[in-house]
């Protein structure tokens, strides 16, 4: 079985579906007036081919990475997007990007003994929001190193710039806190 597509074209050659524009006839055996719109067939394997050809090479986005030893370059992104204030000292214990959608999406772990007050931009992210006590929004699921405690964190839901957002879960552990954090884009 052959499927088509027709497609129409004007007599100036421009392809047109608007029916107002006029079309060529051509003679034919129709019975009714003996003449026909000109169309021209095209089998459908090759324009699906042109279109997943054209798609694509459009729609490479980025790739996915995870690692629990994440390269500078990886930090100074994830300090970037995540408003992380860079002054302070930090020690990554893991990293997962998605990068091949539309949308980015980043899980990042890491240990700082810095305190909840000083570990944000503070223009951008109140610190003093991390006063809830529960980790319901835990999406790294299958991710081994993402291992947010059950109890004893505090954790909140930050609308960023740019139709971004991030849950960070801050679990203190005596002088040092471990930091996780799920950013994401819209």
């Amino acid at each position: 079985m052959e499927i088509t597509i027709r497609i129409l074209y004007t007599p100036y050659g421009i392809l047109s579906f608007n029916p107002t524009v006029p079309k060529r006839r051509i003679p034919n055996d129709d019975p009714i007036d003996g003449m026909a719109t000109e169309t021209r067939i095209l089998p459908i394997v090759p324009v699906l081919f042109l279109m997943l050809l054209f798609s694509s090479a459009c729609l490479s986005f980025g790739k996915d990475e995870e690692t629990t030893s994440p390269t500078p370059a990886q930090i100074s992104r994830c300090v970037a997007e995540m408003y992380i204030n860079p002054q302070i000292e930090i020690q990554p214990l893991g990293l997962k990007i998605l990068g091949s959608g539309i949308d980015d999406a980043i899980w990042f772990k890491f240990e700082t003994n810095a305190p909840v007050s000083d570990m944000f931009k503070p223009d951008v992210v109140e610190s003093s929001l991390f006063r809830h006590r529960n980790n319901s929004f835990n999406n790294g699921k299958g991710i081994k190193w993402w291992d947010i405690p059950k109890a004893g964190i505090s954790s909140d839901q930050i609308a960023l710039p740019n139709a971004r957002y991030m849950t960070v879960f801050i679990k203190n552990n005596g002088k040092r806190r471990i930091v996780y954090i799920f950013w994401n884009e819209t």
